[in-house]
């Protein structure tokens, strides 16, 4: 979850591919509470929102 914060922090173009991405891979790997807090960042954004 480092890279992601700091791509968050330079101002990185995120999308939809890459969040799906990440929460995949922290559910695969069992990081509930980062999924969590991506999840959240996800949902505060307004041009992106999770697929389901």
């Amino acid at each position: 979850m480092v890279v992601y914060k700091e791509m968050r922090a330079k101002g990185m173009n995120l999308n939809n591919v890459l969040y799906n991405t990440l929460l995949s891979m922290c559910a695969d790997i069992g990081f509930v509470d980062e999924a969590v807090e991506l999840l959240d960042d996800m949902k505060s954004c307004t041009d992106y929102k999770p697929d389901s």
